[in-house]
């Protein structure tokens, strides 16, 4: 989300925070009464500031820096005091030597514009009374240093391993967006850490951005000005760029036409009245909200980063579920292109709205363009209706942060350990005195034995997990077993097949895909609420292995299990049938869990009725 586009993205001049509450002051409400004698007003603190960390150890890049970069408050309490009301947040005092010195080139400009992954460097200058940013960019490292030192402030990416933690870090330790279940997967929120460079005396004229932004402020301090906001901006205001005289300015119709859905008295100018003041130092983190008006000056030479994120609303996410779905309605109807000429014409509607004429030769009962839009306009909000009763499909409850499940184990092998575990309960209860009587040498060999088979045994292990693979999910080992009663539907969001379908790989001698064998498990792949991107990729996508039969069964919302078992009841022995019933109640628990399969209730939802469903 490199924010190198002003026309598309806002471009955040991001600076820090620091200073004690005088520094956060109400620029309206600080000047005196007037009368003599009395007090001066006491000013308002425009954010509310807290301490770092309080032992003062430097922080370094890792997993868990976010929550660290947040002082005295958790997760929780930032979610509950700050992001949700869009409260600004300053945290002061933090040692950021290490993080400068370690993975930020020490501060060098050369080495930090050698290290961006950004294809060009934004070079800016300020010019006229209005202050408007001129933006040039250059793609060499050693040119724009050139022009660092020649006055001009910089903005690019920060290094990308800096770029990588702190983006992972924030988004989990937030719980934003979806939990990723499978590497390469584009998550619902993403994120850049931008760079700034800047000079003392460069400033920034009001605007917002449309990203939720954290400010870390490694060196130097800035002034910031902050105004009221808009609440979740869906796009940015930046009249402070400046623009071709004569030429549209496109990207400032786009904002304008965005932000007037909300008011219609949107002005680029902000709004007017009361301002914040707050100065970020060297060691402070500001968090600034999405939409927050405000201006940033410089007050000496800085290098902040700014941790930016944006992603998945609650709008993309139901406009897209409800696409999915329109998508999949057989015939096809809400995937046909628009028409608004043909039959009917400009005399086929009643001046001021109504019912269509007939035109001439045109058939009775036959559909007009209008009629027929609103037919699916109808249609469509039903779908919307259902949907609005099954949230699991848009969202299944493997991606919810708080979801975690128990580590997956080999099934087979639970009734293994549990025997071992009776037999060593057993074990050593007599003739202890005996071995101790043995001596210490006996003792020591046998230490330096087990060690020895131990380091063997991880080995073993760990070359087992690369063949295997880390992230391999197998839903017989699901360590929670679905119940065998109630109503299943498949998904309405959710595809699920086979892998071989579009990989088209089979091995020699019945091994399927690396090297499983096709007569226990076949691989499959999951995949959930695609309609909403452009290249459909998926808000969930998994591998899974699921035992052979039973794929199919899922695939057809798996219909006859009940029926099945009452079968093998008279044909299988009891144990191998309960064996086989504990399988297929863990396939069902990680089908429920992946979002494959919803559990309805007795009216059943859609197409889940007493009719439409079967109890399992």
């Amino acid at each position: 989300m490199a924010h190198e586009a002003p026309a598309t993205k806002v471009k955040k001049q991001r600076t820090n925070k620091k200073r004690p509450a005088s520094d956060m002051t109400s620029a309206s409400s600080s000047s005196t009464s007037g009368q003599e004698g009395s007090a001066a007003p006491k000013p308002k603190p425009s954010v509310r500031s807290l301490p770092g960390k309080a032992h003062g150890d430097h922080l370094h890049l890792s997993p868990d820096i976010f929550p660290k970069l947040l002082g005295p408050l958790s997760p929780a309490a930032f979610l509950r005091e700050h992001y949700h009301p869009k409260f600004p947040l300053l945290i002061k005092g933090h040692d950021f030597t290490s993080l400068l010195d370690e993975d930020m080139e020490g501060g060098d400009v050369l080495g930090l514009l050698e290290a961006t992954p950004s294809e060009n460097i934004s070079v800016w200058t300020v010019t006229g009374p209005a202050k408007k940013i001129n933006t040039a960019r250059v793609q060499d490292a050693g040119s724009a240093a050139a022009l660092y030192a020649a006055g001009h402030s910089l903005y690019c990416r920060a290094p990308e391993e800096v770029e990588n933690v702190l983006v992972e870090s924030a988004i989990a330790a937030l719980g934003l967006g979806c939990r990723v279940t499978e590497p390469g997967v584009k998550g619902t929120i993403e994120g850049e850490v931008e760079l700034f460079l800047s000079h003392a005396g460069h400033m920034t004229p009001f605007h917002f951005d449309f990203q939720e932004n954290v400010t870390l402020q490694l060196k130097g301090r800035k002034r910031w000005r902050l105004r009221k906001g808009v609440r979740n901006p869906v796009r940015g205001c930046t009249p402070h760029y400046q623009q071709v005289e004569g030429v549209l300015d496109a990207a400032g119709e786009e904002q304008l036409k965005v932000h007037r859905l909300r008011d219609s008295s949107f002005a680029f100018t902000g709004p007017k009245g009361e301002e914040m003041v707050v100065v970020v130092e060297e060691g402070d983190v500001f968090y600034h909200p999405a939409g927050l008006w405000h201006a940033v000056e410089c007050l000496e030479e800085s290098v902040s980063i700014n941790i930016s994120l944006d992603g998945m609303t609650y709008a993309d996410l139901f406009s897209g579920a409800l696409k999915q779905v329109l998508w999949g309605e057989g015939d096809g109807r809400f995937t046909e292109l628009i028409a608004t000429g043909g039959v009917g014409g400009k005399e086929g509607w009643k001046e001021g709205g109504g019912k269509q004429k007939k035109q001439k030769g045109e058939e009775d009962g036959e559909e007009q363009p209008q009629e027929r839009m609103r037919r699916l306009l109808l249609e469509a909000s039903e779908r919307l209706r259902v949907l609005a009763e099954m949230p699991e499909a848009l969202l299944p409850p493997c991606v919810w942060w708080n979801s975690e499940v128990p580590p997956m184990k080999d099934a087979a092998a639970v009734g293994e350990d549990e025997e071992e575990e009776e037999e060593h309960e057993h074990d050593g209860c007599c003739g202890e005195e005996e071995e101790v009587e043995e001596g210490e040498e006996e003792e020591e060999e046998e230490s330096d034995d087990d060690e020895e088979e131990e380091d063997m045994e991880e080995e073993e292990k760990q070359e087992e997990e690369e063949e295997e693979g880390e992230d391999d999910f197998h839903c017989k080992d699901f360590p929670i077993s679905a119940p065998m009663h109630g109503i299943l539907h498949r998904n309405p969001l959710a595809s699920f097949f086979r892998l071989d379908d579009v990989v088209a790989v089979q091995e020699e001698g019945g091994e399927g895909l690396h090297g499983r064998d096709e007569d226990e498990e076949v691989e499959y792949v999951v995949h959930v609420n695609f309609g909403g991107s452009e290249d459909l990729s998926s808000v969930f996508r998994k591998k899974v292995w699921v035992p052979r039969g039973l794929g199919v069964r899922v695939a057809s919302a798996w219909s006859q299990v009940g029926r099945e078992a009452d079968e093998r009841e008279t044909k299988e022995t009891q144990e191998e049938s309960e064996r086989q019933a504990n399988i297929e109640g863990r396939v069902l628990g990680a089908m429920l869990h992946l979002g494959v399969l919803l559990r309805m209730n007795e009216d059943g939802g859609r197409d889940g009725g007493k009719e439409g469903g079967k109890k399992k």
